[in-house]
């Protein structure tokens, strides 16, 4: 693969404009997040969580499991001796269930750094990135994937699932974290 084929992926795939470029503000604002990481009461994994997060906003937007993989819904590898259009790998990369994982990561990630640090300048870019990258993931499910022939219902009920397990393990998390600090102070 050369450099031309993968400038191809980085420019916006006609049909998803409107996603990369939500894709690039989200990279943007992943990129100022992480320079704020070395503020004083940030940790260490704070920094790792949110350019994890950035980094799979990178391989959204590079479509990576059109790549990879031969078809939406399968775990084969994709042939190297079948060409496929620009179109057709980012149609197969929307549909696969790991890039649904990627984009539910790409706000809980964050998510985690706002309910974890100390630092308020932290807090504040990364809760915009976890606000931003919930509203991308749940944008991007409802106004492209939602009505999907093609998506299995084994898929959405478990993506379905693990949303409800990760918003009841955060609101359990809030709840204690509020409830210790008001019998500490």
């Amino acid at each position: 693969m050369d450099m031309s084929a993968i400038l191809e992926f980085v420019k916006p795939v006609p049909g998803n404009e409107t996603w990369d470029y939500a894709l690039y503000f989200l990279f943007f604002v992943g990129l100022v997040a992480i320079a704020f990481m070395n503020s004083k009461g940030a940790r260490q994994i704070d920094s790792y969580f949110v350019t994890l997060a950035t980094f799979f906003v990178v391989l959204d937007k590079l479509y990576v499991f059109g790549f990879l993989f031969a078809g939406p819904d399968t775990l084969d590898f994709a042939d190297p001796n079948v060409e496929l259009s620009v179109q057709q790998r980012a149609d197969i990369h929307v549909q696969h269930m790991g890039s649904y994982i990627i984009r539910v990561l790409m706000f809980v990630l964050p998510l985690v750094v706002v309910g974890s640090t100390r630092s308020s300048r932290v807090r504040f870019f990364a809760g915009i990135f976890a606000l931003t990258g919930a509203a991308y993931s749940f944008g991007r499910w409802f106004f492209q994937l939602r009505n999907e022939a093609d998506l299995q219902p084994q898929t959405m009920l478990f993506m379905q699932g693990a949303l409800f397990i990760i918003v009841i393990g955060e609101l359990l998390s809030h709840w204690y974290r509020l409830r210790n600090s008001r019998i500490d102070g």
